[in-house]
């Protein structure tokens, strides 16, 4: 699967319409579906990747059921997130959060700004599918930014429902390449994997 762009070649579904529709359904939103439907980044790649209105509905519905910790949701439709560089090869990729949010603007203490961050990309995936190997036992903190921790050390980016860069980062990294001396991706990814290693 490929990082989507914008296109303009058909009219594709517009998720504030779907999320009036939805209120009219069900009797609150959660926050998290409310930002979604407003942010470009995620809408843009997002209703590229789904096209059918009725789809966009159930992973919307389900979501917030999610957040807001009604029992009934299904995990096939509830959207995850993870902010991780780009690989072409499956690497382990266990740290996932139902806050967008938090993905796209957060983990500056995780991953600074700076080369690493600038080269990383945003996928989501539903919670049935990151769970498919179950959770890493004891690492889960529910009170932690919703994060889950799963058992996902060979996961293939291309399997993920999408995966994108947002405008923000995509000319953070446009303005970091111009330096200097500026790092590949692969020689970011080795010193990552370096980290991660001597921990």
């Amino acid at each position: 699967m490929e990082i989507k762009e914008s296109f303009n070649f058909f009219e594709l579904p517009n998720l504030q319409k779907l999320l009036q529709e939805i209120k009219e359904e069900v009797p609150k939103i959660g926050f998290t579906v409310e930002k979604l439907c407003n942010d470009k980044d995620f809408t843009d790649s997002f209703t590229e990747a789904v096209t059918e209105p009725a789809e966009l509905k159930k992973y919307l519905i389900n979501t917030s059921k999610y957040e807001l910790n009604n029992k009934d949701y299904d995990p096939d439709y509830v959207l995850f997130f993870r902010r991780s560089l780009p690989g072409e090869k499956p690497k382990p990729e266990e740290r996932w959060t139902n806050e967008y949010i938090q993905v796209k603007n957060g983990l500056r203490r995780e991953i600074p700004e700076g080369p690493h961050r600038y080269y990383t990309i945003i996928l989501f995936d539903s919670l049935g599918k990151i769970l498919i190997n179950g959770e890493k036992k004891g690492e889960t903190n529910p009170v932690t930014d919703g994060e889950v921790v799963v058992n996902l050390p060979e996961y293939d980016q291309n399997s993920c429902i999408c995966k994108f860069k947002t405008d923000y980062d995509k000319k953070s990294l446009e303005n970091y390449l111009k330096q200097d001396g500026a790092l590949t991706l692969d020689a970011v990814l080795k010193k990552v994997q370096a980290i991660k290693s001597e921990k």
